[in-house]
């Protein structure tokens, strides 16, 4: 999937606590060995979260589709939908 990729992503340090918090609690293959966390899922789910903060910072996005957003990361984490970024930097939501 992303093997042999690096990505940067400008973490916030309150978004990222949100998001290993989240995993740690509803994502049964969150491993967190001291600092080193292994989260298959986690790009996703921080880059989600991170564009619907911003989104809704920024009232582009009304509750409820922050609320259907948020939604979303609950099923992919739960396999029900594959969330992916197409090249365009719109979300690609797989049912």
């Amino acid at each position: 999937m992303l093997s042999g990729t690096i990505y940067y992503m400008d973490i916030s340090e309150k978004r990222r606590e949100e998001v290993i918090s989240f995993l740690k609690e509803h994502d049964k293959n969150f491993i967190q060995i001291g600092n080193i966390y292994h989260a298959e899922k986690l790009f996703i789910v921080y880059s989600v979260y991170n564009w619907v903060c911003e989104q809704q910072e920024a009232e582009k996005m009304d509750k409820e589709t922050v609320q259907f957003h948020l939604d979303l990361i609950n099923k992919f984490i739960q396999n029900k939908v594959n969330l992916s970024w197409n090249e365009d930097g719109t979300l690609n939501i797989e049912t």
